[in-house]
């Protein structure tokens, strides 16, 4: 149970009875930059990536990145920490040489936050020092220099590096290489299927689990981890894995396992925690399942927008092509157009459901 000093504990009362505080202003964000407290600066930070994605900071840009690179060197860990993470969220690409020797950070947070900057500002500068960082000493280092690989190497350049990375000596680095090469689809590339079936056995079930996601279309052992974790004989503490193996066992067309489905869905088994019985539905009506598709239609037409939404990414997951005109129908402002465009991308077009 959280601890909460006498102090703490009064404080938080009084705020209680206060007036909410205002937003900082830009130049308030700018002048408490320089504050003497760490927490000021740390909570400026975060104020100053939030002004520098709205149009009363696109103004002042250069400043802001300024500020950035002064944050980068503060004398607080936290404060470089968060100056990174800002950095590449307001994606300050002037700011990648700074961050490359943040790569050198006595504090592990800091690295980390820079790795993952420099992967989200996808310059090419960066991909040599994410190379040398795949095989640091550190784990973490490691762990992040994965997720940045990934987002600026081409598929040439991963295969071999993913694939050695599949068989670290780090659980975490295993799986996170797995996760990427799936993102990135490179199943289809030798040195990644050969190492995706050599997980298959790793001793860990989310490395196993990963492993199954990545290469069960080609792989009739990934197809039996699938099963595994459908019928909750497998457990991976990766909630969204077990999502995702749900899901593709329909888009896979594992019809022998329509029972276990139905169980997410509607019996006994979705009362039991985290069975995921939406997740199930989409299997279910990827699989044709009549009265899975006959449900998610009728809720295209309910009175809650929330209910119609998920029907409409559910289907769109599912590929029902039948699904596409009513969509299509659904009046505008009824759905989030970004969740019709998403569901219409996966439908096949007009006259192509049977090719």
């Amino acid at each position: 149970m959280r601890q909460v000093s006498e102090w703490g504990y009064g404080k938080e009362r009084l705020h209680m009875f206060a007036p909410p505080l205002l937003p900082r202003t830009l130049e308030a964000t700018f002048r408490d930059l320089s504050s003497e407290t760490e927490s000021v600066r740390v909570s400026a930070l975060s104020d100053l990536g939030r002004h520098l994605l709205t149009e009363d900071g696109s103004a002042c840009r250069a400043r802001g990145a300024s500020a950035l690179g002064v944050a980068l060197a503060d004398a607080s860990a936290k404060v470089r920490e968060i100056a990174a993470i800002v950095a590449g969220e307001v994606a300050c690409i002037e700011l990648v040489p700074r961050l490359l020797v943040a790569l050198e950070d006595p504090h592990t947070m800091v690295r980390q936050m820079a790795m993952d900057a420099l992967g989200r500002l996808g310059d090419d500068r960066a991909l040599p020092r994410v190379v040398r960082a795949l095989t640091d000493e550190r784990p973490e280092i490691r762990y992040q220099a994965v997720i940045a690989f990934g987002k600026l190497s081409t598929r040439a350049e991963a295969e071999a590096e993913l694939a050695a990375r599949i068989a670290d000596d780090d659980v975490h680095v295993r799986y996170i290489a797995l996760r990427v090469a799936d993102e990135m689809s490179l199943r289809e590339l030798q040195m990644i299927r050969d190492a995706g079936c050599r997980a298959l056995a790793d001793a860990d079930p989310r490395v196993r689990v990963a492993a199954a996601l990545l290469i069960a279309g080609n792989d009739v052992r990934g197809r039996a981890l699938l099963a595994e974790v459908v019928k909750g004989t497998l457990r991976t503490p990766e909630t969204e894995d077990e999502q995702a193996a749900i899901e593709a066992v329909g888009r896979l067309g594992m019809s022998e396992l329509a029972g276990d489905l139905e169980r997410r869905a509607w019996g006994l088994f979705r009362f039991a925690k985290e069975t995921h019985p939406w997740h199930a539905k989409i299997a279910l009506a990827a699989l044709g399942h009549v009265r899975a598709t006959t449900e998610l239609f009728a809720d295209l037409a309910s009175t809650r927008r929330e209910v119609r939404e998920a029907a409409v990414v559910a289907l769109g997951r599912a590929r029902v092509a039948a699904s596409r005109d009513r969509i299509v129908a659904l009046p505008n402002g009824s759905i989030d157009e970004t969740l019709r465009t998403e569901a219409l991308a996966h439908l096949p077009a007009l006259g192509e459901e049977n090719q």
